[in-house]
């Protein structure tokens, strides 16, 4: 009589997941368009900022990495324009005064707290970095940054910190042409049931980046299936194994050579048999249940 209950109770819970779960789905749905709005929103920020990178090397200008204006700034007049198109600038040079500001070219080498950016993140240097001699900055006379790059720079050090912070000699190698503020990584081998090769057993195994092993590749296959027999007929004999030079049989395997063909997996039960199991079950149950 449990187990009559039982099923009982898992068709009543399928049929109320059924009539209710729409009203789930619909609160999900619901919170949908302000993630997509923050997605666009990301979306539109790194094109700008490649967009950005773009026009600077077409402009002959160097680019650095982690650098929070790509491409760096002539003037305090581009870099205003640069913080009213970049969110992430404008909070970094927020009470920046850009009708006093001024460029000007370091004479003696120092060593100060540097501000780096990571996506949309801008972050503080936790060790001192170097700035070199002949070196421009651009100041209002509070705040300075590098003028190559947009990163401020600070004689104490500031909270927002890093735990992946990128060694200080990375700040001083540009980028090569073809790589932009965000290492670019190669895409990873596709391989679908379309392209399959046409001789048989299982294709090629895929293959992964790497990143953190010089970009190697390592090499993914399945682990091999287990043989599988076919099932003997009733009266016949197990087949006799080979014999060897001194007359003695070798054991064969658990598939003789020249015998029958691999058997077959029977195919996994289908929803449809489960929900009729489950039907016969009730209605047995309600059967029982109105005689009683």
């Amino acid at each position: 009589m449990s187990a009559v209950a039982a099923f009982f109770a898992v068709g009543l819970s399928a049929v109320a997941l059924r009539h209710f779960s729409p009203s789930l789905f619909h609160a999900a749905q619901a919170a949908d368009p302000s993630r997509q709005q923050a997605e666009a929103s990301r979306t539109h920020l790194a094109l700008a900022n490649q967009a950005e990178e773009e026009f600077h090397r077409q402009a002959g200008r160097r680019v650095y990495p982690y650098s929070v204006v790509p491409g760096g700034v002539e003037d305090a007049r581009e870099l205003k324009w640069v913080a009213e198109h970049d969110p992430i600038v404008a909070v970094h040079y927020a009470g920046f005064d850009y009708d006093h500001a001024r460029i000007v070219r370091l004479v003696l080498a120092r060593t100060v707290y540097l501000s780096y950016r990571i996506g949309g993140h801008v972050y503080w240097t936790r060790r001192r970095v170097t700035l070199h001699p002949g070196e421009k900055l651009i100041t209002d006379g509070k705040k300075t940054a590098r003028a190559r790059c947009g990163n401020r720079v600070e004689e104490v050090p500031q909270q927002a910190t890093s735990g992946s912070e990128p060694p200080a000699w990375k700040f001083d190698e540009p980028l090569p042409n073809f790589e932009g503020t965000a290492m670019q990584e190669p895409a990873v081998p596709f391989q679908s049931a379309l392209n399959r090769a046409p001789t048989p057993g299982p294709g090629a195994p895929l293959s992964l980046y790497n990143p953190f092993t010089g970009g190697s590749l390592i090499p993914l296959s399945p682990p091999p299936l287990p043989a599988v027999c076919a099932p003997g007929k009733k009266g016949d004999k197990e087949p006799d194994g080979d014999s060897d030079d001194t007359g003695k049989k070798k054991k064969s395997g658990p598939c003789a050579t020249g015998g029958g063909s691999p058997g077959t997996v029977p195919e996994p039960g289908t929803w449809l048999l489960v929900a009729s199991g489950l039907g016969g079950l009730y209605w047995q149950a309600r059967r029982k249940l109105a005689r009683a």
